[in-house]
């Protein structure tokens, strides 16, 4: 996987360099392998100029807006981040995809430096992920998709604070974009459960209540969050104050859209996993 990073149209520059070893040796690794696409069809038209070619994204774009003040660390935590994103896209989509290389483009108003190179078609209107602060206050990243199921959305935004933040209550920075990307590049829905078609909480058929969730694997319990303790349920259905709460660890299992800070969480949820098929995903794209 190779980067360039590239400034704005009154000056245009790119930086390009080789990664480490250890990634390009994870590179050679994969190019070796034999693969399938996982091209999704009937892909909405984007601005978009990322392609898929022997399992590999080529043309990803990243673009840095001027308000974000100039940094080398910045930089390289965009480096960091869309490598290991690589990485677990790699285990996730089951040898199926990963990310070749990434240009990123920076701000004309930011120090010129002798390793950047002229850009061409990189621009804020084809990025596929832009790092900038958002309009409302928002640290996670999200993706804007006014598109329906299946189809291709605009842009992933990740906002700098999120990017130099190392704190994992939303799971690790390699998980985060993975689960972002799905919603970008496929149009994928998050599998939450929750409204009023989609019970948190329901009747298995051993008649305990469990959690609605993908995959039915992930261990839990209910959790009474007044008292912190076991839930105690009297009637048909559990009080309202009475949670899913899902066990962090254990063996691998999906869903990435379901819950991608848990760490037994490996990839994206078959058909055959699900517990319940009334998700938000399942309601929306069936």
């Amino acid at each position: 996987m190779s980067f360039s990073t590239r400034t704005s149209v009154a000056r245009p520059t790119v930086w390009q360099r080789q990664l480490t070893s250890v990634i390009s040796g994870l590179r050679l690794y994969m190019l070796l392998l034999v693969f399938s696409t996982i091209l999704p069809s009937g892909m909405a038209a984007s601005r978009s100029l990322v392609y898929l070619q022997h399992n590999g994204y080529k043309n990803l774009q990243v673009a840095v807006d001027e308000s974000v003040e100039e940094s080398e660390e910045i930089i390289a935590r965009i480096k960091d981040s869309l490598t290991d994103a690589s990485r677990f896209l790699y285990t996730a989509t089951r040898k199926r995809a990963y990310f070749e290389d990434i240009s990123i483009l920076v701000p004309k108003t930011w120090s010129d430096q002798p390793e950047y190179l002229p850009a061409s078609t990189e621009t804020m209107a084809t990025a596929d992920i832009r790092v900038d602060y958002p309009d409302i206050e928002m640290f996670q990243p999200f993706v804007y998709n006014p598109n329906p199921c299946g189809k291709q959305g605009d842009y992933m935004l990740l906002n700098p604070h999120y990017l130099m933040n190392d704190s994992m209550v939303l799971g690790p920075h390699a998980k985060v974009i993975v689960h972002e990307w799905a919603h970008l590049r496929w149009g994928v829905y998050d599998e939450y459960p929750g409204g009023k078609n989609s019970p948190r909480v329901y009747a298995s058929k051993g008649g305990d209540f469990t959690g609605n969730r993908c995959s039915a694997a992930i261990k839990g319990r209910l959790v009474n969050l007044i008292t912190g303790g076991k839930c105690h349920v009297i009637g048909n259905r559990p009080p309202s104050y009475c949670v899913w709460q899902d066990e962090d660890g254990g063996k691998p299992a999906g869903s990435l859209m379901y819950r991608q800070y848990l760490t037994q969480i490996d990839g994206f949820c078959d058909s055959d996993e699900l517990a319940r098929r009334d998700q938000y995903h399942t309601l929306e794209c069936s």
